[in-house]
């Protein structure tokens, strides 16, 4: 990472939560990053993310592409959905994610990802990337994943939160 990086934290999953939370985020940074491989326990399923744990005011779009086929999607109705985290055992999907302006508190916060699942049991290969929206002036202190559908995030899956310097 470069030196502006910063860690804060870093967890790991135990196999038996739908969630994963970052809390108490300090605001001395001027962005976040949080870095991921992680896996949900049912195939087909990704990851919701909340801030502050809130779900609603947020709107988001997607792409997934696999080489042969590409895809996108729009919701504009509540959570900031990344993409399926069901990869097969053994191994994890990455995600990175940057949060801009994640303090501030006369804008809204936008947030960017990628990923990618080196396989899965249900499609072939994929990337994705995708950019979010949160419609709140409020200055982020947690970051809330979810795995959608309740289902468990899977244990050996890892999530780490960066802190940006201010240049």
């Amino acid at each position: 990472m470069a030196s502006t990086y910063e860690p804060i934290a870093t967890g790991n999953a135990t196999g038996s939560s739908p969630t994963f939370t970052f809390s108490s985020i300090p605001s001395t940074y001027t962005d976040l990053v949080v870095v991921t491989q992680n896996r949900i326990a049912n195939t087909g399923l990704g990851f919701i993310m909340y801030f502050n744990g809130s779900n609603t005011n947020f709107s988001y779009t997607r792409i997934l592409g696999n080489g042969t086929t590409a895809s996108s999607y729009r919701d504009a109705i509540q959570d900031i959905t990344t993409t399926d985290s069901s990869a097969s055992s053994g191994l994890f999907t990455t995600h990175i994610i940057n949060i801009m302006n994640y303090a501030n508190t006369t804008t809204y916060k936008t947030s960017l990802w990628r990923m990618n699942n080196a396989t899965n049991t249900t499609t072939p290969t994929f990337v994705g990337a995708g950019v979010g929206l949160w419609r709140s002036t409020a200055a982020i202190t947690s970051v809330t994943f979810y795995a959608a559908n309740g289902a468990a995030i899977d244990a050996g899956s890892t999530f780490t939160l960066y802190g940006i310097k201010a240049a």
